[in-house]
């Protein structure tokens, strides 16, 4: 586990959630994201070849509690869906998924994670409500450098 004064930045990231309706994009949050101790481990794991199942899911909920280091899923998690990733250089990874919305919600957290229920989240952030409605495009975009 990672002592609170040990700031030394391993890997960090940006989530970005844009939604289209009426056909037009809209880029609804930007945050940073919060890398998690058990999403941390598992990239370990996955670099020395311990573990094989690599993150590529991402999940949307309603919960608000903020993000912390010690979460291992989502509040209240609604949907997850398969995403695709991206490398680019420097060190950059871009995960991301576009879903056509089946109902109406409102979206208050998103997270990585490496299993299509369950598994081990790598990151999650929470943000102002993004209200989308049956038939809305969700994109969600989650870069990660190394």
């Amino acid at each position: 586990m990672r002592d609170k004064k040990d700031k030394i930045p391993v890997v960090k990231g940006t989530l970005r959630i844009f939604v289209k309706r009426r056909g037009e994009w809209v880029k609804v949050v930007e945050r940073k994201n919060v890398i998690t101790n058990s999403g941390l481990s598992q990239s370990i794991k996955l670099i020395f070849g311990l573990d094989t199942s690599y993150f590529q899911y991402i999940a949307i909920g309603t919960g608000t509690t903020p993000p912390s280091e010690s979460d291992t899923q989502l509040e209240n998690e609604i949907q997850r869906f398969s995403a695709t990733a991206e490398y680019s250089d420097p060190y950059n990874v871009i995960l991301k998924v576009t879903m056509e919305m089946t109902q109406s919600a409102s979206i208050t957290e998103a997270g990585v994670f490496n299993k299509d229920t369950g598994g081990v989240m790598l990151a999650r952030q929470t943000f102002d409500a993004v209200n989308v409605e049956a038939g809305d495009l969700l994109k969600i975009e989650w870069e990660f450098s190394f």
